[in-house]
């Protein structure tokens, strides 16, 4: 396989980082909360109070942890992020520059005419091995928690609404849009700009081509097109006679 071989030489020629372990002097780091060892601990990072951040984690200037935050093993958090309450960060994940984790949950009721605020004070975990690209959200929920599963690559500029559950392994280019409690199967890809409506099912294995607007449950397997969404091969054809 040309292009695993690919990556294995320049992982060879990827640039080491000489960081040393430590806490900066400018960093803030509540008495009551847990840094492990062997971690790197930025200029101007804050650490909020109750939260755990385990062994040989970067976490990078600028980024904000707020408090009863759980963060594993190995993991690197790049500059500008900010770690909302109540998150979970299992081991080895990535979490690229500015990007937002656990933050509120879009949660309003229409009522006579106005909107009540629906308080979002569930949490988010992120499994192992996963990597969030830059200036992604991922929203909390009212009750419970969105998941991401372990393994899956997130790129930049997509937004998970609260609620949702994403399985293992899958594949979300740049801005992917996910409604509230939709549950995403499995080793899932969905190119640039797919949509999926609030409290949609997609099965495992789903592949959705660009802008592909996703408003039904979709089969295990299927590779849809479209908006809003039918078989790629359905879609082929009609497009055809767009034309």
């Amino acid at each position: 396989n040309p292009r695993i071989a690919f990556s294995e030489i320049l992982n060879k020629f990827k640039h080491k980082s000489k960081i040393k372990a430590d806490i900066h002097k400018s960093a803030t780091v509540a008495k009551s909360s847990f840094v492990g060892e062997n971690c790197y601990i930025g200029q101007g990072v804050f650490i909020g109070e109750n939260s755990s951040i385990g062994n040989n984690n970067y976490i990078f200037p600028g980024s904000v942890i707020l408090e009863k935050v759980e963060i594993g093993d190995n993991n690197i958090i790049h500059p500008n992020c900010v770690i909302h309450p109540n998150t979970k960060i299992k081991d080895n994940c990535v979490i690229n520059s500015s990007s937002v984790i656990g933050s509120e949950g879009f949660g309003f009721i229409p009522n006579e005419g106005k909107w009540i605020k629906m308080p979002q004070i569930g949490g988010v975990i992120l499994n192992s091995e996963v990597e969030i690209g830059t200036n992604c959200c991922i929203d909390r929920p009212a009750v419970g928690n969105t998941v991401i599963g372990e393994g899956t690559k997130i790129d930049n500029l997509v937004q998970i609404g609260h609620g949702v559950q994403i399985g293992k392994h899958c594949a979300f280019a740049s801005q992917v849009g996910i409604a509230g409690g939709a549950i995403i199967g499995n080793g899932v890809i969905l190119a640039g700009q797919v949509g999926v409506n609030n409290r949609v099912r997609v099965g495992n294995n789903v592949i959705a081509s660009s802008k592909c607007g996703i408003h039904a449950d979709v089969e295990d397997g299927k590779v849809i097109s479209g908006f809003p969404a039918i078989s790629n091969k359905s879609w082929l054809r009609s497009s055809s006679i767009f034309k």
